[in-house]
């Protein structure tokens, strides 16, 4: 039972998760976190915990070959938040 609870960031830590909202895949990129993770249609992308202290602030890159879309953008998160861009990938 213990597998399906949330877990929540603690002092020191965030969590941060994309949501593309195209009809296509591409290629999520974020600064110091992760490089070239495939992101699904209409799915998510989800960073392992993050240690911060306050808030940081990581540049995003999303390349789809196949809708043409090239996306740069600035993600915050903050220290104890979960931070849900799923604005991110929308136009």
């Amino acid at each position: 039972m213990q597998n399906t609870y949330a877990v929540v960031p603690q002092t020191g830590e965030a969590q941060l998760r994309i949501f593309n909202g195209f009809n296509c895949g591409g290629i999520i990129n974020v600064s110091d976190i992760a490089t070239d993770n495939k992101i699904e249609p209409l799915d998510f992308w989800k960073a392992p915990t993050l240690q911060v202290d306050g808030e940081e602030s990581f540049p995003l890159y999303f390349h789809s070959d196949s809708c043409g879309y090239d996306i740069v953008k600035n993600v915050t998160v903050m220290e104890k938040q979960v931070i849900c861009n799923k604005y991110m990938l929308r136009t």
